[in-house]
């Protein structure tokens, strides 16, 4: 989990270096896109941490009982989550390793 960690906070680098470029540029659209890739990247970091109850928790609220999934199934899908959002450079064209 450590080296999944570390791959979203160099990610979280990449995405702030890429808003401040874009604020100097001042290319608004740019800025919003970046950061909301990059809330969710935070989101994804907290999740991996234990932080929040879901990768859902901050959208949804109490709602009509339901089935627990279980918990080896929920942390597998979390951690699916965040290592998708790990090689965002489809969407932004650029490569993951930058």
């Amino acid at each position: 989990m450590d080296e999944h960690l570390v791959a979203l906070e160099k990610r979280m680098q990449q995405l702030q270096e890429a808003i401040r470029q874009a604020l100097t540029r001042h290319n608004r659209a740019q800025v919003s896109f970046l950061g909301a890739e990059l809330t969710r990247i935070r989101h994804a970091w907290m999740t991996l941490c234990g932080l929040t109850d879901g990768p859902d928790a901050a959208q949804s609220g109490p709602g009509p009982a339901a089935v627990e999934p279980d918990q080896s199934e929920l942390a597998s899908e979390q951690n699916h989550q965040a290592l998708t959002l790990l090689n965002p450079g489809e969407r932004l064209g650029v490569p993951s390793g930058c």
